[in-house]
């Protein structure tokens, strides 16, 4: 436990560098480019941007921490960790973009999502139907929870894969 302990502690730093790196793309994006849904293709950059993060900074744990050994467990919990510490800090800045920064954000969305449904030629009916629900979960408080498990999610895939990459085993024949 309290090795596994230790592991949450030393990915702490470096989650906390990626969320704040992928906090300071997203305002970039948003301050700089006014259509939503060209934002929200360059949000992949991001993704990209975290996936090269995750690795570099598992490299650097197996190399400074694990003397040049990881197992990819051990890989899989380091970067399971920061991403905890990613997820937390991007929600808290949904929540910040959703209350204060942009609080017409939710309804760009909104016409964002009816105009295709439109285009791809739904009735008015459907169309009021579908952001009825689409409404109840357009919150700035369901957003936030969303965006902490989606990125958690995000997080645990990266970090699935990118241990495959990172993981170094022991020599055997040493």
């Amino acid at each position: 436990m309290d090795k596994e302990h230790s592991v949450f502690k030393l990915a702490m730093k470096p989650g906390l560098y990626a969320g704040l790196i992928s906090v300071a793309v997203s305002i970039v994006l948003w301050a700089t480019i006014a259509d939503l849904d060209i934002r929200s293709k360059l949000g992949y950059l991001t993704l990209l941007i975290i996936a090269f993060l995750f690795y570099k900074f598992t490299i650097d744990y197996r190399e400074n921490t694990m003397n040049g050994e990881l197992s990819y467990g051990e890989g899989f919990k380091f970067q399971l960790s920061m991403s905890v510490v990613y997820a937390a800090i991007n929600s808290i800045y949904s929540y910040i973009l959703f209350t204060i920064l942009d609080p017409n954000m939710i309804e760009q969305i909104k016409e964002m999502a009816a105009q295709q449904m439109y285009d791809n030629n739904m009735s008015d009916e459907q169309v009021e139907a579908a952001l009825q629900i689409q409404s109840l979960f357009m919150t700035p408080t369901f957003m936030t929870v969303s965006t902490l498990f989606g990125t958690f999610i995000m997080g645990l895939v990266l970090a699935l894969i990118i241990s495959i990459f990172t993981k170094k085993e022991k020599k055997i024949f040493e």
